[in-house]
């Protein structure tokens, strides 16, 4: 019996997800405070969004 060239793939992919997500180091992750993104954004380096701003405030 043959195995179709999509069956393959997909396997294939998910084999190389599933060895990234396992490899990945969470030890160094951590929580960052609210207060550090308290402000006025602006967002850059898209064209369709340049220029817009973004106010963060904690109530």
């Amino acid at each position: 019996m043959k195995i179709g060239k999509p069956i393959i793939s997909r396997l294939l992919i998910a084999v190389f997800t599933g060895l990234v997500i396992i490899s990945c180091d969470t030890s160094k992750l951590k929580k960052t405070p609210i207060d550090n993104f308290v402000g006025v954004w602006e967002i850059q380096g898209r064209p369709m969004f340049n220029g817009i701003k973004i106010r963060i405030e904690n109530r």
